[in-house]
């Protein structure tokens, strides 16, 4: 099992330029640059020709240790209509995190949290190969964990929302194919994949199996009697595709 390591963003500037020709991601190496907690928002009409907001591109720099990452919202539509929506942009923006996500597949993977509430947050999956693809793959959610496949070329999330129901957390694993851009399904019917059950712990097996420690319980039976008891638990070995 392999535990992607992660670079923690702490400074990020918005810009707004007027060019069409900026890739979804730019990353430039920056030894030793050190890191300044502040947040500086920009904004320009740009000219003439291009005041309209659908043509003005929208840029999020951050400042990351050793390099500095420059994403293009026009590329990420989801995030730009988000931040256009929003009543105070340098708030939603102070309360974004970038971090990188060392993996052997490739070197160009960061995950974005935006939109937090109460230690829940959105987050989106970004790629800087392939015209910098982007996925959202959780909302209203806690990352816990992510653990890339022995080969490199997977990714898991282990995702948690707090279940008032019971007073405990629940849980959420979403598996994405790197080389695909998919989020792979379940072979078995196992609650994990929705917030249902907690998830005690997780780990790969081989690059298409995982092992989970769950409730020792069928679906039908009471979750919150569990949670208020000793929580015995079982493990359950899961295939992906």
């Amino acid at each position: 099992m392999k535990k992607s390591k992660f670079l923690i963003a702490t400074c990020f500037t918005i810009l707004v330029a007027c060019s069409n020709d900026t890739p979804t991601i730019t990353k430039k190496d920056v030894p030793n640059q050190p890191t300044e907690e502040k947040t500086v928002l920009i904004e320009s009409d740009g000219d003439e020709e291009k005041k309209d907001k659908e043509q003005a591109e929208m840029l999020l720099e951050f400042n990351l240790q050793n390099e500095q990452v420059i994403l293009n919202l026009n590329h990420i539509s989801i995030l730009k209509s988000y931040l256009e929506s929003s009543q105070n942009k340098s708030a939603e923006i102070a309360k974004m995190k970038l971090d990188k996500i060392d993996v052997s597949y490739n070197n160009t993977m960061y995950l974005l949290q935006f939109s937090c509430v109460n230690n829940e947050c959105s987050y989106i999956l970004l790629d800087q190969t392939e015209d910098g693809r982007s996925k959202l793959i959780a909302d209203l959610s806690h990352l816990e964990q992510v653990i890339s496949s022995p080969d490199g070329n997977k990714l898991l999330f282990l995702f948690s929302r707090e279940d008032q129901t019971i007073n405990a957390k629940v849980n959420r694993i979403t598996v994405i194919d790197l080389k695909d851009w998919d989020t792979l399904s379940l072979v078995e019917d196992v609650p994990i994949t929705n917030y249902e059950w907690p998830i005690q712990s997780v780990e790969w097996l081989n690059n298409n199996d995982i092992s989970v420690s769950i409730p020792d319980l069928n679906v039908n039976d009471n979750l919150k009697e569990w949670v208020t008891t000793d929580k015995q638990t079982k493990e359950k070995v899961v295939h992906f595709e």
